[in-house]
């Protein structure tokens, strides 16, 4: 049953459009973040732009 559910994610869009909602909100956090004069880091990793989420491993 797994299997079968694994292999419709992977034949789908799914994990795109998954990747691309995370990306959107992590860019709003970060603006709230900035807005507030915070830091926002990943894993160690201060994220200083946009562009940064680009570059992260996100899981």
């Amino acid at each position: 049953m797994n299997q079968l559910i694994e292999t419709k994610i992977n034949q789908s869009n799914l994990r795109s459009n998954a990747k691309e909602r995370l990306l959107s909100e992590l860019t709003k956090i970060y603006i709230l973040t900035q807005s507030m004069g915070w830091s926002l880091t990943y894993e160690e990793a201060l994220i200083e732009g946009v562009d940064d989420f680009n570059s992260l491993k996100l899981k």
